[in-house]
C-alpha cells in the first residue's frame, strides 16, 4: 500500500467523534487529519492526496451530500464513506446517490469503520 492509499481525511463536527476516529485509524496505520466544517477541510485539505474521506452527512447547517456532489466534480475517483447520527432512509438513499462508497450510522465500531475504508479504497485502485 502507497502512503497515499494510507490517508484519510475526516469531517465531522463533533471533535469528540474527530479524536475518536483519529486514534482508531493511526492505530491501524493509516495517517488521518481531521476537520470541523466543510469550510475548514477546503482550506486545509488537497482531496486528491486521500485515499478516502470519512464525512458526516449533517455538518452544523452544512450538508456532507452537498460536499460530496462537489468532490465529484474536481476528485471523482475519492471515495467516501459518510457517517451520520441521523439514520434514516432518507440518508442512505442520499448517500448512496450521490456515489458514497459506504455508509456507518452512529455509533458503530472500530472493525466496522477500518471494513468500510478497505471496500471503499479497494474500488478505488
Amino acid at each position: 500500500m502507497t502512503d497515499q492509499q494510507k490517508v484519510v481525511w475526516i469531517i465531522d463536527d463533533d471533535p469528540d467523534i474527530r479524536k475518536a476516529l483519529e486514534r482508531v485509524l493511526n492505530l491501524h496505520g493509516y495517517r488521518s487529519r481531521s476537520f470541523a466544517s466543510t469550510a475548514e477541510f477546503y482550506a486545509g485539505a488537497k482531496p486528491q492526496e486521500a485515499a478516502c474521506l470519512i464525512l458526516d452527512i449533517h455538518l452544523n447547517g452544512e450538508s456532507g451530500i452537498d460536499l460530496k456532489r462537489q468532490l465529484s466534480r474536481s476528485v471523482p475517483a475519492l471515495p467516501v464513506v459518510f457517517i451520520t447520527g441521523r439514520d434514516c432512509e432518507a440518508n442512505r438513499e442520499a448517500a448512496q446517490q450521490v456515489g458514497g462508497a459506504g455508509y456507518l450510522p452512529k455509533p458503530f465500531g472500530s472493525k466496522e469503520l477500518l471494513e468500510a475504508i478497505e471496500r471503499a479504497t479497494r474500488t478505488r485502485s
